[in-house]
């Protein structure tokens, strides 16, 4: 599941962008609004878990495959280099690289991300996008 688009947010949205989708669709979908409707309540859980996740560094752990290929191809990351079967310390590995960079660069760690997937879509060949 890909919590920008449960948000509605593109890759690398800000943290205000976050909060606004988040506010905006927790309105629509909230159990009040909606007693009874257990699809909205479904939705809304969704919601909830896709904000926290994004917004809390400690419980960031949106993982594309694409931008940890790319991490590996520049050694940032030194195993795993298809990007599969992760475990524990890969994702650790892995944002704390993705945040290693951000300092160096004086931006977000989302917004490196959002470059490095950017510049994997636009190198790759074959059919992974369309």
């Amino acid at each position: 599941m890909d919590l920008y688009v449960v948000l509605g947010v593109p890759h690398g949205a800000s943290e205000a962008e976050i909060k606004r989708a988040y506010r905006r669709l927790a309105r629509r979908y909230h159990p009040d609004i909606n007693p009874g409707d257990r699809m909205a309540a479904a939705r809304f859980r969704q919601i909830l878990e896709a904000y926290e996740t994004l917004i809390d560094p400690e419980r960031y752990g949106v993982l594309d495959i694409r931008v940890w290929q790319l991490l590996f191809a520049i050694d940032s990351v030194w195993q795993n280099p298809r990007g599969r079967g992760f475990i524990f310390s890969h994702w650790h590995q892995y944002l704390s690289q993705l945040r290693h960079h951000a300092r160096e660069l004086g931006v977000s760690a989302r917004a490196v991300e959002l470059t490095l997937f950017k510049y994997h879509r636009l190198i790759q060949k074959g059919r992974l996008y369309d």
